[in-house]
C-alpha cells in the first residue's frame, strides 16, 4: 500500500563514518571472509573472481556510553544496520530522517531495487541514500507536487506513525504479522493511548497491529502519532522487531 500526501520538506542530516579494526581470517564456502572486533567491525570478502568487498563501520560510539538505548544501537551497528559519524558519534537523539530510516529498513530486511530507475524527483542517484530509498519505497509514504511530480522529502523527520506502518507492510509482506481487523484496532488504540484520535484513521489497524505484537509502546499514556523519531527510538523499534520476528534475518 502506497501512500501520498502533499507536505513541505523539514531539514535534518545523516553523518555516515567508521573506524578501522583489527582482522583475524576465517573460510567461508570458497571465499574469505575477514572479520575485525572491537569498537569497529570490518568485513573484508574475496570472492573467488577476485573482487573484493570492504565493509568498515563502528559498533562502538562515544555518546551512548550508559544510554539507555546503548545495547539496541550497538547491536545493530554490529550488523552494519546503522551508522555514526566520522567523529565516532551515533546522535542518538538526533530525530531520524525519512532517507535515514529508509535506510535502516532496506539494510535490516534485506530490500533491494528491482531498477535503477528515478522514481522520486528530491532523489537523484547521486544522492547517499538513493538505492536505499528505491529499495523501500513500497513500504514508505510518498508525496505528489503540485506540478505532478513524485516526491520522497528524504530530510523529512520520519514520524512515528509512518514508521511503523512502514514495519508493520514489511512484517504483513513477509508473512510475519496479521493486520487487525479496524473495529478491533479502535477499540484497543481507545483503551491504550489517551492520543489515539490523534492516529490518522486509516493507519490505526497498524498502529494497533504493531503494540499488540510488541514491537511499540507510549509514553505518560500517548502514542504521539505525527512526534519524529529519535535514532535511539530507532533503533529500539527495530531491535524489538528482531525480538518479537524470530524468523527475521540475522
Amino acid at each position: 500500500m502506497k501512500r501520498q500526501f502533499a507536505i513541505l520538506a523539514l531539514t535534518t542530516v545523516l553523518g555516515m563514518g567508521a573506524a578501522p579494526a583489527m582482522a583475524a581470517p576465517a573460510q567461508n564456502s570458497g571465499n574469505i571472509t575477514i572479520e575485525g572486533s572491537g569498537e569497529a567491525k570490518q568485513n573484508i570478502k574475496i570472492d573467488n573472481t577476485t573482487n573484493v568487498t570492504n565493509n568498515v563501520y563502528r559498533i562502538s560510539f562515544d555518546d551512548v556510553k550508559g544510554h539507555w538505548a546503548q545495547d539496541a544501537i550497538e547491536k545493530l551497528a554490529k550488523k552494519g544496520i546503522l551508522n555514526g559519524d566520522e567523529k565516532g558519534r551515533f546522535n542518538p537523539e538526533q530525530t531520524v530522517t525519512r532517507e535515514q530510516f529508509a535506510t535502516m529498513i532496506a539494510k535490516m530486511f534485506q530490500l533491494e531495487a528491482e531498477t535503477d530507475t528515478q522514481d522520486f524527483e528530491d532523489v537523484p542517484p547521486t544522492r547517499w541514500s538513493f538505492k536505499y530509498v528505491e529499495a523501500s519505497k513500497d513500504y514508505m509514504t510518498s508525496f505528489r507536487a503540485p506540478d505532478g511530480d513524485m516526491l520522497f522529502h528524504p530530510m523529512m523527520p520520519a514520524v512515528r506513525q509512518d514508521v511503523v506502518v512502514s514495519l508493520v507492510e514489511i512484517l504483513e509482506a513477509q508473512d510475519l504479522i496479521e493486520l487487525m481487523d479496524a473495529d478491533e484496532a479502535e477499540e484497543l488504540l481507545k483503551e491504550t493511548f489517551k492520543d489515539w484520535e490523534r492516529i490518522a484513521p486509516a493507519l490505526r489497524p497498524y498502529v494497533a497491529t504493531a503494540y499488540q505484537a510488541g514491537l511499540v509502546k507510549g509514553a505518560d499514556g500517548r502514542f504521539m502519532p505525527n512526534d519524529g523519531l529519535t535514532r535511539a527510538q530507532a533503533a529500539k523499534l527495530l531491535v524489538n522487531v528482531q525480538e518479537q520476528m524470530v524468523v527475521l534475518p540475522e
